[in-house]
């Protein structure tokens, strides 16, 4: 019998710190109902994917390191190991501060309206003003998941999770 993956998906938490009486309780119920499901399941066939705006302020290195230590070590437990952990980034990864510092460069290309290839091109030849704002999230991305953007391009890239599923 061929079993499937199963993939869970969040998105949008904006984790913030010190913030325990809203969050932090709707994250222990997450945590404790996400056991019972992969309790239930075969967990070498469980991957999560977090698509977008990880944490509230991506110019703030340690929401990175809050949220990296609070779920890397709940994830573990219920052996969902980074090489089965998928991220993507949203607006609120980025760092607005850099954007502020490069905001004519930034807002005049991205007011051109650039299809996909010529975006990408120029991104290749001028990562500055693209790749920075996304430091901190590509160092946190690198310590978490195995599937993401960090590596060799922001700009996209894709991964065969197995022959059937592609992210």
């Amino acid at each position: 019998m061929n079993i499937g993956k199963e993939i869970i998906h969040l998105s949008d938490l904006h984790f913030r710190q010190n913030w325990e009486e809203d969050q932090g309780i709707v994250l222990e119920a997450f945590f404790k109902d996400l056991a019972k499901q992969i309790g239930q399941l075969d967990s070498s066939n469980v991957y999560i994917a977090f698509s977008g705006d990880v944490v509230r302020s991506g110019g703030n290195p340690e929401l990175y390191d809050s949220f990296l230590k609070q779920f890397d070590t709940e994830l573990n437990k219920l052996k969902i190991p980074k090489a089965h952990r998928i991220c993507t980034p949203g607006n609120h990864d980025v760092a607005i501060d850099i954007i502020g510092k490069n905001y004519v460069e930034h807002e005049g290309v991205v007011s051109l309206g650039l299809d996909e290839g010529k975006f990408n091109d120029y991104v290749s030849k001028q990562p500055n003003i693209f790749t920075e704002k996304f430091n901190n999230y590509i160092l946190f991305e690198s310590k978490f998941a195995d599937y993401g953007i960090s590596g060799d391009t922001i700009t996209g890239k894709g991964w065969n999770i197995d022959d059937n599923i592609s992210v």
